[in-house]
């Protein structure tokens, strides 16, 4: 799978999630096989082409994705950095810090695709890691959309008094903890081992190239800084 295929993945499956969410209601409003097919290919995937615009929009989410991977992922990424840092340059402890808080974090970590791009071994382990960060990120996505989808069964059930929207809010909140619980676990374990291999493999075929833009980088910034 190219990154370009898989960047369309990640665009999509918002779709295909809140797609499935409408089950319930298109069973709830048909009363024949065929007139469940017709409001499932008509009503569902109108619904759910608004609701994913709206969802890839949304602010919570890039947050939701963000703070899971600064809160796991990133903390590998920014120990590995600072150890990466040559040791002439004498970071204090202060600029520890502010490496990996400030913007300047972002052009260090840059650095770090830069040297995957001049490798292939590295460049096929980032197609595998983005790979599985798809599935990570689906994973909360389910367990976002299902949680949303199902509060939104249980309070139509109120007025409506349908046993459809009962057990369909009953399912899908029972995906969304099923999701959260298991599947994003196995996810981060199995991204944080695959950031582990790639940047382990990182150190041993590019350390000199990642140090020497580093040197170059950190000396830029602290001219900058004290002027």
């Amino acid at each position: 799978m190219t990154l370009a295929e898989l960047n369309k993945a990640r665009r999509t499956h918002p779709y295909y999630i809140f797609l499935f969410c409408t089950i319930p209601y298109c069973w709830a409003k048909a009363k024949t096989l065929e007139e469940y097919k017709l409001v499932y290919t008509t009503v569902g995937p109108v619904v759910a082409l608004l609701l994913s615009y709206f969802y890839i929009n949304w602010k919570f989410r890039r947050n939701l994705w963000v703070e899971e991977k600064d809160t796991f992922v990133g903390d590998q990424i920014r120990k590995t950095l600072l150890e990466m840092v040559p040791d002439d340059l004498q970071i204090t402890d202060d600029e520890k810090n502010r490496l990996s808080k400030e913007e300047i974090y972002r052009e260090l970590t840059g650095v770090f695709w830069e040297a995957i791009d001049r490798s292939d071994r590295l460049r096929a382990l980032k197609d595998h890691f983005y790979s599985n960060g798809i599935g990570y990120s689906t994973s909360l996505d389910v367990s976002i959309i299902c949680w949303l989808a199902a509060v939104a069964y249980a309070l139509a059930s109120l007025p409506t008094r349908s046993a459809e929207f009962v057990w369909g809010s009953a399912v899908l909140m029972a995906i969304s903890i099923a999701s959260w619980l298991f599947v994003t676990p196995g996810r981060r374990a199995r991204h944080l081992a695959l950031s582990a291999e790639q940047l382990d493999l990182l150190r041993r075929e590019q350390i000199e190239f990642v140090r020497t833009r580093f040197r170059e980088i950190i000396t830029a910034w602290r001219a900058k800084k004290a002027k």
